[in-house]
């Protein structure tokens, strides 16, 4: 009796064991399960940062005093030529050298080329960017992030006094890592309000810009998420990161699948967003701009 009581004890002993081992395993690939959504969602929004960024260099060029009068000037750390300024448009190709730093600590490398098929307020104006070995880099000790693209376009679809919206159509958008095995492709479009500031025909700190992504992202291991406005993205010329507005994501493949982005109004320059997936919340921070 007291053998068979020994080897009950000892078997619910064992058993409990199991249960607590399995229980481990299955916390530990939660966590990982998270850690790559989070990944995901991070690799997604520092693409959609790096067109934001270069939109808002578009806007200070096409603003900008001496590149209008003189044909040429310093924009972000690039240096700008106004290759054609007719009433049929304007075409400004930016040169970034071998890697010159813009206001966000980033180097940008190489050219691109915005045509624009007429007044660059007017509305149903199109511009429309091509890029030529154009890369960033998170410091200048860091290996290049390349970047190509294709379909990348910007129309005018709204203007007014000092008020305009654009439509920035985003066929494809490639970024790949400093070790060039690894590429995120955006694509989507995003709705931009400019209200511009009646202090001065220039681009100055004061304007107030908004973005509206509806974009999809195919991440470098094929998981597919989509980003979706709900509130406007507040974003500032003198910081790096969105500093106001919210947003819909959606991981396919991965569970929880759903969540929500919220860049905390009131916080001037963000260095990222929160995040809640499943009830559980995360920080999605930018402190390397490199891929996650």
């Amino acid at each position: 009796m007291n053998k068979a009581l020994t080897i009950l004890n000892i078997s619910i002993v064992i058993l409990v064991l199991l249960f607590a081992i399995s229980g481990c395993k299955k916390s530990n690939n939660t966590e990982t399960n998270y850690q790559a959504q989070v990944n995901v969602v991070h690799n997604h929004l520092l693409n959609q940062h790096n067109i934001v960024h270069l939109m808002m260099t578009y806007f200070k060029a096409i603003t900008n005093e001496t590149l209008l009068n003189d044909g040429n000037s310093i924009v972000d750390g690039g240096y700008l030529y106004l290759i054609n300024n007719t009433s049929n448009g304007i075409d400004i190709r930016f040169d970034f050298g071998e890697g010159l730093y813009d206001p966000y600590m980033r180097l940008r490398a190489g050219e691109i080329m915005a045509k624009t098929d007429g007044d660059p307020f007017a509305v149903g104006t199109k511009t429309t960017f091509t890029f030529q070995n154009f890369s960033f880099r998170a410091v200048d000790t860091f290996p290049e992030n390349p970047v190509t693209a294709q379909n990348i376009d910007l129309e005018v679809t709204n203007a007014s006094t000092n008020q305009y919206t654009f439509l920035l159509k985003i066929g494809s958008f490639l970024f790949t890592d400093t070790t060039s095995t690894k590429t995120v492709d955006l694509s989507g479009e995003m709705q931009i309000e400019w209200t511009k500031s009646a202090e001065s025909p220039y681009f100055s700190n004061n304007e107030v810009i908004s973005f509206s992504p509806t974009t999809t992202q195919t991440n470098y291991d094929g998981t597919v998420s989509e980003i979706t406005a709900q509130n406007k993205m507040l974003f500032n010329a003198a910081c790096s990161v969105f500093h106001g507005g919210t947003a819909a994501v959606a991981i396919n493949g991965m569970m929880p699948g759903e969540g929500t982005l919220n860049y905390v109004t009131g916080e001037y320059c963000n260095t990222g967003a929160n995040m809640t997936l499943g009830e559980i919340p995360f920080r999605v921070g930018f402190t390397d701009w490199l891929l996650k």
